[in-house]
């Protein structure tokens, strides 16, 4: 690639690109620390919500079992919607 090429591209592509200084990288190091950070928070209440099912027996509640056994073909039908959607694509 020449350098007029190379120079083209990142024209091109300069709303994107930006040159790295510390002011950026603090932000994206904190915007990081708080993703991990409400990650965490998120397991924790996986957690609680898989204990409380679990300890209840839910999901093994008759009632829920027919629900779940009406819902099934719709959910199937939904399956094959959304995977023919994403084909279309």
């Amino acid at each position: 690639m020449s350098d007029e090429e190379l120079l083209e591209k990142l024209l091109q592509f300069s709303d994107v690109l930006t040159t790295n200084n510390i002011f950026i990288s603090g932000l994206r190091i904190m915007g990081w620390g708080i993703l991990l950070f409400l990650k965490m928070i998120v397991d924790g209440l996986e957690g609680m919500v898989n204990n409380v099912l679990t300890l209840t027996d839910f999901f093994m509640s008759e009632s829920v079992q027919d629900f779940l056994d009406t819902i099934q073909p719709g959910l199937y039908i939904l399956l094959a919607f959304s995977l023919a959607m994403i084909g279309s694509d």
